[in-house]
């Protein structure tokens, strides 16, 4: 998920391309190909995905204006970034849960496995 870049996103056809993800290498945040050939893929969007995905994207613009010159974005336009731009440290994402309101609803795992198989 962190990996994410708004060109791999099409909010009309409500689909994704899995084509990159964002992983810690040797004490940097790096951008690798996915672990297996089977993580690359299309992965068509529930309606609530397109909706949150949509809400981000106008947050994400909100943040970069607010930011001003200390926005940090390294141009590679991920979908998942810090208020400042920055790519999301991965350790961390268990920790703030973005995707929900309530911190016992799954890991990133089931998160991910649910927006893959198109269930909650």
């Amino acid at each position: 998920m962190l990996g994410l870049r708004w060109s791999d996103v099409d909010l009309h056809e409500g689909v994704l391309t899995v084509r990159q993800a964002l992983q810690r290498v040797g004490g940097e945040l790096l951008i690798v190909a996915p672990k297996t050939q089977r993580s690359a893929r299309r992965v068509a969007l529930p309606a609530e995905c397109v909706t949150a995905l949509r809400a981000q994207r106008a947050q994400q613009v909100a943040d970069r204006k607010g930011a001003g010159n200390n926005w940090k974005g390294t141009g590679q336009g991920l979908v998942l970034t810090t208020k400042n731009g920055t790519p999301i440290e991965p350790r961390n994402v268990n920790r703030s849960r973005p995707w929900t309101s309530t911190p016992s609803s799954g890991s990133t795992r089931s998160a991910r496995r649910s927006i893959a198989s198109g269930t909650p």
